[in-house]
């Protein structure tokens, strides 16, 4: 049974042409997971419906990476190489990152309940491939039950992001991108 956040948009802004291109590769990516076993959920910003397009369409049309997250209830080598596969040849296509997590389980969906990460996809993602693990085993927390380490991880993050603006700053860099 296949269910979860349906997304019918991926974008902030609803580009016709980034959805349907993004439609067109999840569903590739769902038939050529087809009998792994694996449930595969597409996070981050397309994931929660607000990704990024490319007005310029220089260097393609998405803007953002595309983030995957990788569950199974029993662990397969061959499932590895086929992500890598898999992002590949979608890296080279889409030209951007394409990232599959390492392939979680059951226990650890359980045991990283509380992280801020897994809350966030929790709250918005779109399967992609498989049964919903997620809606089965992940509850969903209130803000105020996450570790106050998770907030320290998260400004952490965030801070190292400002200082590696500011170098580029500093440095006159092109990456215009990376500081805005």
């Amino acid at each position: 049974m296949e269910s979860g956040n349906v997304r019918k948009k991926f974008t902030a802004c609803g580009d016709m042409e980034a959805e349907m291109l993004l439609e067109r590769v999840l569903s590739e990516i769902k038939e050529r997971l087809s009998g792994t076993g694996l449930s595969v959920y597409l996070g981050g910003s397309y994931g929660r419906g607000d990704g990024g397009v490319r007005q310029d369409r220089e260097h393609g049309i998405l803007y953002n990476d595309l983030d995957f997250f990788v569950f199974s209830r029993k662990k397969s080598v061959n499932a590895e190489i086929l992500l890598k596969e898999i992002a590949e040849k979608y890296e080279k296509e889409l030209q951007v990152d394409v990232d599959f997590s390492r392939i979680m389980n059951i226990r650890d969906i359980k045991k990283n309940a509380q992280r801020l990460m897994m809350q966030e996809l929790k709250r918005g993602h779109h399967l992609v491939a498989g049964v919903d693990l997620l809606e089965a085993y992940l509850p969903e927390l209130p803000a105020q039950k996450l570790p106050f380490s998770e907030a320290c991880r998260l400004l952490l993050n965030r801070g190292m992001g400002l200082l590696l603006a500011g170098e580029k700053i500093a440095n006159d860099s092109d990456e215009k991108d990376f500081i805005m």
